[in-house]
């Protein structure tokens, strides 16, 4: 990892080094610490070499016509930074579905439901995950996924929970105070549904077992939710591969 680390800052240090076009400005701090092999130490001894040259900043020269080089801005075009273009590592997940681990198969079919309101947003979240590296652009995986998608959505327990008819939330942060704990802390339920003053609380599981501990989590954000000021709140673990949904009063 250090070495990987270093190879990465290298070529950072590259790019910046050969995209000036008139003059650059480097600042070298040298640590407090003497070490050996630091950029900081090699640095001085590039700049030294034929192909730098350290001298005064340019002046701009001006004959007092020109017009000042300064403007506003009527608007400034930006992304969000979750759409910018990301370069994912081969190993960090499988987007193959039929060999995907378990983990790959829960984290892939996290996200296609975070992008799920209605059945009819299927598609939508298909293509979204193939921009984003999560599913590859073949159709039979496509195919797959929108497959394992709609037969989930009709099962007869969670039929309402995708009708439009709810105020939604996916993977929505709840801050617990740090009154509470040693620190704050927070909860991150998967679906979370409001209409009039009624809470529902959904999270998702895709393994083959079930474990005391999921149902203890669903209780956990019950009472969050209740310590919000929400009287009527029910929870759901929902074991989307088994078929099978557990409700959970607190």
């Amino acid at each position: 990892e250090r070495a990987q680390a270093a190879i990465d800052n290298l070529n950072l240090l590259y790019v910046a080094f050969t995209r000036a076009e008139s003059e650059m400005y480097a600042f070298v701090p040298q640590p407090a610490r003497k070490k050996e092999n630091t950029f900081a130490q090699i640095l001085p001894g590039l700049l030294q070499q034929e192909k730098y040259t350290a001298g005064a900043p340019l002046q701009r020269q001006s004959t007092g016509s020109e017009a000042p080089d300064t403007f506003g801005l009527e608007e400034y075009i930006s992304l969000p930074y979750a759409h910018a273009l990301r370069v994912k590592y081969v190993d960090e997940q499988s987007s193959d579905i039929d060999s995907a681990s378990v983990r790959d198969y829960g984290i892939l079919m996290h996200r296609a439901f975070s992008y799920i309101a209605t059945p009819d947003d299927i598609a939508a979240a298909i293509e979204k995950l193939v921009e984003e590296g999560f599913l590859t652009n073949d159709a039979g995986q496509r195919t797959t996924l929108q497959t394992l998608l709609e037969n989930a959505l009709k099962h007869p327990g969670v039929t309402e929970w995708f009708d439009g008819s709810w105020q939604l939330f996916t993977e929505m942060n709840l801050l617990l105070p740090s009154e509470t704990f040693a620190r704050p802390r927070q909860l991150r339920p998967d679906r979370v549904l409001f209409r009039n003053n009624e809470v529902v609380v959904i999270d998702y599981k895709f393994g083959k077992s079930q474990a005391p501990q999921h149902i203890q989590q669903i209780e956990e954000y019950i009472s969050c939710i209740k310590e919000m000021g929400y009287a009527h709140v029910q929870g759901y673990c929902w074991y989307i591969s088994l078929g099978q949904i557990k409700s959970i009063k607190n």
